[in-house]
């Protein structure tokens, strides 16, 4: 059986241990081998997954569509791309490149709705919210919450059970404040109990 070097380990193995591909380029197989590709998923940092990911879609020619290679993520773990290669080989796809999809990706990362596009993770982030400020908020809320909440870390210091317990209590206030200035209700004994409890945890503007 005919072997072809790995572009990243240099070991010769045989065309089973790489991935097919649709590209011609490439001879109908990637240049790196399916181990290689495995480590270098399982070892990429998880805000760089799916950037790496996206780099190797555009080696193979498939489109790198988030969603979907969540979906298969999920059941095969760093084994993924393989099955994801599969699927894009496959009829229905086989008209799909890589440049069609990029731009759209590109588009929803610049502005941050990586997340949107990938359901399972932004409903994970949002029981997450719930789980840390309660069940009885919007989205929205827990994004100005945790926004709030983690400012103040970032700039506070904040130390300890105690410290860190006063702060999610003072972003809370913080949202009482800005509901009853859009409903146009009086929040100064709110705005009162906020800035005692400020001075309280140390926090300062």
């Amino acid at each position: 059986m005919a072997a072809k070097q790995c572009l990243l380990c240099k070991e010769d193995k045989s065309i089973a241990n790489y991935i097919s591909v649709k590209s011609k380029l490439l001879n109908g197989v990637m240049p790196i081998c399916r181990k290689c590709i495995a480590n270098t998923i399982a070892e990429a940092k998880e805000s760089e997954l799916w950037n790496t990911v996206d780099k190797l879609c555009q080696l193979a020619d498939v489109p790198f569509i988030p969603e979907e290679f969540e979906r298969i993520y999920k059941t095969n773990g760093t084994d993924a791309f393989g099955a994801y290669c599969y699927i894009f080989r496959d009829k229905p796809y086989d008209t799909l490149d890589w440049k069609m999809y990029n731009e759209v990706y590109l588009r929803i990362q610049e502005e941050g709705r990586v997340e949107d596009a990938l359901p399972e993770v932004k409903a994970d982030r949002e029981n997450k919210l719930r789980s840390k400020w309660g069940a009885e908020y919007e989205i929205s809320d827990l994004e100005y919450l945790e926004n709030l909440y983690q400012g103040i870390v970032a700039t506070s210091g904040v130390v300890g059970s105690l410290n860190e317990d006063q702060v999610l209590k003072i972003c809370k206030i913080s949202l009482i404040i800005e509901e009853k200035i859009r409903a146009g209700v009086d929040f100064s004994k709110d705005l009162k109990g906020y800035d005692d409890l400020c001075k309280l945890a140390g926090v300062t503007t």
